[in-house]
């Protein structure tokens, strides 16, 4: 891809995988971590550690809907082999990192 050589990690969550995820990456040179979280829908904790992580590469996004609606933003991603291969997209889930 042409963004620098930079790792784009891309999950949602309905909580505590955004987290796990943010605290594992935060300050990590050549990876940017984008989280999905539906807005409304996960505690308020949940959302304070979210988003209040002040590290450049570590960007969180509320989105209008279900924790569904954010799994499938990331799926559709990942279905986009150009926008996929281009941005250098990685995944975060409960299950496991890839």
């Amino acid at each position: 891809g042409s963004n620098g050589g930079r790792l784009a990690v891309l999950g949602a969550t309905s909580g505590d995988t955004g987290s796990a995820a943010i605290y594992g990456l935060r300050g990590k040179k050549g990876v940017d971590c984008i989280v999905l979280f539906p807005q409304g829908r996960v505690s308020e904790i949940q959302e304070r550690q979210m988003t209040t992580v002040p590290d450049d590469n570590i960007h969180c996004v509320a989105v209008d809907g279900t924790f569904d609606d954010c799994q499938d933003i990331v799926k559709a991603s990942f279905a986009d082999e150009e926008f996929r291969d281009h941005v250098k997209l990685g995944a975060v889930n409960s299950i496991n990192w890839c």
